[in-house]
């Protein structure tokens, strides 16, 4: 935020309220941050991100956010978003730091424990882990163990959906997750919606799921060996480019087609997650809201 997607935004914020939902994470890129930005636009882009998220907060409904790499580049950019979020958006959650770094307590990294599951947020803006956060990630879900559920977010995705996958950043971030018994890692950054299981260093699996944009402003493409694993096939729709008709690896029917940039995109350009947690259940199911604010599956009737 902002742009000219703003709408879109505000339509999904008044859908969460309005389904009195538990808690909001965000999965960072609040902003666009470049290298290049001045500290105007980064107080005016700021701002913004605060008034869209307000009536959230108004609802009682806590938010935990974490930084995407557009957020924070720079240090103007990590002290916008620290000054945005001061820990009362939580409220009335607790915030459990460990760290003793800047990028080791809120709001880059901390945890939250409601009802039994362990929520662990995680400052990781690129495929390659810093060793503190690191250190803070296994010491948290060491702490956690006794936990019905432990999940974890972040920006950057365990294992890349739009380009090939980091072994190393694979490897390394996924052997902590593995030995804290993670049971799903929630990611962004990549502007699509994906849920599929990711194989870990010790030969376990972990469930690994993309939120999507909530503005539907900027969209990629899953890469050509995701579509393979989605099993995506052309069909036959008039005033498409090249539709194809996909199953997610674990989940329901998409669509894709030619559109931004000629990238294969999927069919609804904004979405948010909702996760619902029953007993043992965890039960993710990816949503969108239309021009008129009506909240829709994202996954197409198969």
């Amino acid at each position: 935020l902002p742009n000219v997607a703003t709408a879109t935004v505000d339509r999904t914020v008044a859908a969460l309220v309005e389904r009195k939902v538990r808690f909001v994470v965000i999965t960072g890129d609040h902003t666009n941050g470049s290298l290049f930005d001045g500290p105007r636009r980064k107080d005016a882009w700021w701002s913004a991100v605060a008034r869209a998220l307000q009536p959230l907060r108004e609802a009682g409904i806590p938010v935990l956010p974490v930084a995407g790499n557009h957020d924070s580049y720079l240090p103007a950019q990590r002290a916008g978003y620290a000054a945005t979020f001061d820990p009362s958006w939580a409220k009335p959650l607790a915030i459990v730091e460990h760290g003793d770094t800047p990028l080791t307590r809120w709001p880059f990294s901390y945890s939250v424990d409601v009802d039994g599951v362990h929520l662990a947020l995680a400052h990781i803006v690129a495929t390659r882990l810093d060793p503190a956060i690191g250190r803070w990630l296994e010491r948290d879900l060491a702490a956690a163990r006794t936990a019905r559920h432990r999940i974890a977010a972040a920006h950057v995705p365990l294992s890349s959906v739009i380009w090939s996958p980091t072994k190393p950043f694979v490897a390394q971030l996924g052997g902590i997750l593995e030995r804290g018994q993670v049971e799903m890692f929630v990611g962004g950054h990549e502007h699509v919606v994906w849920d599929e299981p990711v194989a870990l260093p010790a030969g376990g699996a972990l469930r690994q799921v993309l939120a999507g944009g909530a503005a539907g402003y900027y969209d990629y493409a899953p890469s050509e060996a995701s579509k393979i694993r989605a099993r995506c096939v052309p069909v036959i729709r008039l005033g498409q480019r090249e539709p194809m008709r996909c199953k997610m690896p674990n989940g329901g029917a998409f669509e894709i087609a030619r559109g931004r940039k000629n990238r294969h995109l999927q069919h609804h350009r904004n979405a948010f997650l909702l996760v619902d947690v029953a007993g043992e259940s965890l039960r993710v199911r990816p949503m969108t809201v239309d021009s008129a604010g009506r909240v829709q599956p994202f996954y197409l009737p198969d």
